[in-house]
C-alpha cells in the first residue's frame, strides 16, 4: 500500500468533495463491516472513491493516527475482493492535517459484490443505497 503526501489544496479538494454517485467520505470511527455496504454499492454501480478519515459534521480531516490503526478496516475490506482485484488502497498524508486518510479506489465490478452482511448494494446518486434482489449462492 502506498502512502502519498498531498498538498493542502488537494486535501481541501477532498474536504470539499460533494458526495455522490462516484465518491463518499466516511469517519474513521464507522465500523468496517458497515463500510462494506458503501464498497459494495460503489462496485455494483460504476466504481468510485471512498475516503476514510473525514468527519461529516463539521467536515474535517481526522485520519488514522498510524497506518496500523487502519488494519481492522483493511482486513475486512480485503475479504470482499478475491485475489486483490477490483480496488486500490493508498494512505493520504498532508502537512497541517491530522493523521492518514485511507483512500479506497473501487473499480466497477464485473460480478455482483456483496457486503459483509451477504447482501448486495447499489449506489445511485448521493448516499442512496438500494439492496439488490439476488439469488442466494450455495457457496
Amino acid at each position: 500500500m502506498k502512502t502519498l503526501t498531498i498538498s493542502s489544496s488537494e486535501a481541501e479538494s477532498i474536504l470539499n468533495l460533494e458526495e455522490g454517485h462516484f465518491g463518499d467520505l466516511k469517519s474513521r470511527d464507522v465500523a468496517p463491516a458497515k463500510l462494506t455496504r458503501s464498497i459494495s454499492a460503489l462496485a455494483n454501480a460504476d466504481g468510485g472513491d471512498l475516503f476514510l478519515g473525514i468527519e461529516d459534521d463539521p467536515r474535517e480531516w481526522r485520519g488514522f493516527d498510524t497506518l496500523e490503526d487502519a488494519n481492522a478496516h483493511v482486513q475486512v475490506f480485503e475479504g470482499l475482493f478475491p485475489l486483490g482485484h477490483g480496488f486500490f488502497y493508498s494512505f493520504l498524508k498532508c502537512d497541517g492535517f491530522p493523521g492518514y486518510v485511507l483512500k479506497i479506489e473501487v473499480l466497477k465490478s464485473h460480478d455482483v459484490l456483496r457486503a459483509s452482511d451477504k447482501k448486495a448494494y447499489l449506489r445511485r446518486g448521493r448516499r442512496i443505497y438500494r439492496r439488490m434482489t439476488l439469488p442466494h449462492s450455495s457457496a
